[in-house]
């Protein structure tokens, strides 16, 4: 099968085995400690050297609108980051790299052998990641412990014992992203399929996860307004009415959601002296109100060319004190790409990505005509990720494994090549 690949198509394979490897946490051990920098920026040379080899001379491929477009996104970060505190953001170039060109532009690359592949690897080990998660979960309520750890995260929301992410969100959106790519290779074994999804789902509703639980909701109803709308020029072989199933989920997935979140949706209006709507939204929203409205705040100061990576809690504990929203809980990030994108890289930088994002979306519905269960699997990741990258952790900067899953399946959306 290799030697119907390109050289970019297996270095895309193994970056992906890396990155499994490098960020799964089994029983508390990881491979964390290695050094990141240096595989990822060998990944990026790999990258550059090979599209010179396969472009060079190619001028019309390397003036493509999705080389260029990512291109000068990378210069603006670096020329805002350097204007704003002087120094240049090098891993997130290399980072950057990665993600555009070995990830998204895939070029002309016959991506059907490639694609089952990564595939595979991506839907066995995230599954069964979560069947490890639900059985160690289950082994300790009935009083089995192992090595004295435990799978939930302050004693309530699952986590792992066996995980991609330190937190239960983003241990939910890779569970999210197995259910998806289990759903596109759901005809080629219907029983372990539905073993994978059942588990995805488990471990989506016991992280407590609101905002992978919303990306899941919203999905699920958008592939089903998708469904209804276009059912004449949709084949989808089943003798199920698609449109009763998807019903009969997402009700399901309301109910759940409420019985869930029902104590902390009440507790936020609970009577309070100093209850006020600002405090209502924190506590909806796990304080994301103020995170938001401190990234705004602070991206209206250069809404241009934005305030350069990295200095997202510097810069709020400068205007707010030490205090501030962005120093207390989110670090360098502000919970929300376009808050991120608008804060790093200004109205230049939010435009080139939303630009991306859109044609993505749109590639990924003109997928429905082609294949119906591959549309649903890779709309469900692209649409789910970044809705949920609005919610929480992004997909660009301190990006992490369900960022670089996105692109890549973004990149195999835009391959005419897939089928």
């Amino acid at each position: 099968m290799v030697k119907y690949m390109s050289n970019l198509s297996i270095l895309r394979i193994i970056f992906i085995v890396y990155l499994l490897l490098s960020r799964i946490n089994v029983f508390g051990y990881n491979l964390h400690g290695l050094s990141v920098t240096i595989p990822m920026s060998i990944f990026a040379l790999f990258t550059i050297l090979l599209y010179i080899k396969k472009y060079y001379g190619n001028y019309k491929k390397l003036l493509n609108k999705y080389v260029i477009i990512p291109f000068l996104f990378i210069v603006l970060c670096v020329l805002t980051s350097y204007i704003n505190v002087g120094r240049i953001p090098f891993f997130n170039v290399v980072s950057n790299i990665i993600i555009f060109y070995l990830l998204f532009f895939i070029g002309d690359d016959d991506v059907k052998v490639e694609s089952n592949i990564v595939f595979s690897i991506l839907c066995h080990s995230i599954s069964i990641v979560s069947l490890t998660t639900i059985l160690f979960a289950f082994l300790e309520q009935i009083g089995f412990s192992m090595f004295g750890l435990t799978s939930y995260y302050q004693n309530t929301r699952l986590i792992g014992l066996i995980r991609y992410y330190d937190t239960p969100n983003g241990v939910a959106i890779m569970a999210f992203i197995g259910i998806a790519i289990s759903f596109i290779k759901f005809v080629e074994n219907k029983i372990l399929y539905s073993i994978y999804i059942i588990s995805g789902l488990l471990v989506v509703f016991l992280s407590d996860s609101r905002s992978t639980i919303l990306s899941l909701i919203l999905v699920v109803f958008l592939v089903f307004l998708i469904k209804l709308f276009l059912a004449k020029s949709i084949a989808v072989n089943s003798n199920i009415n698609l449109k009763y199933v998807v019903i009969v989920i997402l009700v399901m997935i309301l109910l759940v959601f409420m019985l869930i979140n029902g104590k902390r949706i009440e507790s936020s209006f609970v009577a309070q002296d100093n209850n006020n709507l600002k405090i209502i939204l924190d506590k909806l929203t796990n304080y994301r109100f103020s995170m938001y409205s401190e990234a705004f705040f602070l991206g209206c100061k250069s809404p241009i060319i934005g305030n350069g990576l990295n200095t997202f809690v510097q810069n709020s504990i400068s205007h707010f004190g030490d205090k501030s929203y962005a120093a207390v809980f989110t670090g360098e990030n502000p919970h929300n790409i376009f808050l991120s994108l608008f804060y790093y890289t200004g109205i230049l930088g939010t435009t080139c990505i939303s630009y991306l994002f859109y044609k993505i979306i749109k590639k990924s519905l003109i997928r429905i005509h082609d294949n119906f269960q591959l549309f649903v699997g890779c709309f469900s990741i692209v649409v789910g990720v970044l809705f949920y990258s609005i919610l929480d952790v992004n997909i660009l900067f301190h990006i992490q494994v369900s960022g670089y899953i996105f692109w890549l399946v973004s990149g195999y959306i835009f391959n005419d090549k897939l089928l």
